[in-house]
């Protein structure tokens, strides 16, 4: 299976939130962690200021 570089995953990450590119539009961090729910079945809870930086 191929895989991604640490490189080219940033670059994705940053083109999907938002930070980077016209890709999407900016997405703030509990905008994320309720994506991330909603379509990948995770159960996290943003508890504000805990994330790290972008």
């Amino acid at each position: 299976m191929p895989t991604l570089s640490e490189r080219s995953f940033e670059s994705i990450a940053k083109m999907f939130i938002g930070d980077e590119g016209e890709l999407s539009c900016y997405l703030s961090d509990p905008q994320i962690v309720a994506f991330s729910n909603n379509n990948f079945g995770f159960q996290d809870i943003y508890q504000g200021g805990n994330a790290p930086t972008r």
